[in-house]
């Protein structure tokens, strides 16, 4: 999820781990699954944070650009200097 840009923003502090997060579409088929895998992973690398606080956002709106030369690599992409 990260390499492919959906992760804006994560914070831990004393409460807990906060994450901001978006998808590709709001009509994404995968939304749940994506939202459920994130939460069991962040549960099991994390097992001592009581509180795992995902927020689903859509601003600002994703754009493939958001994809790291990672992703793009996993994905058989160009790197973004020579797309």
């Amino acid at each position: 999820m990260v390499d492919l840009g959906l992760v804006y923003r994560a914070t831990r502090d004393e409460s807990g781990i906060d994450v901001e997060l978006t998808l590709t579409a709001r009509s994404c088929p995968l939304g749940e699954m994506l939202m459920d895998d994130a939460r069991e992973r962040l549960v099991a690398r994390f097992p001592d944070v009581s509180r795992i606080g995902l927020d689903l956002v859509w601003h600002p709106q994703w754009k493939p650009d958001l994809i790291t030369d990672r992703g793009r690599n996993l994905l058989g992409l160009k790197p973004k200097e020579a797309a």
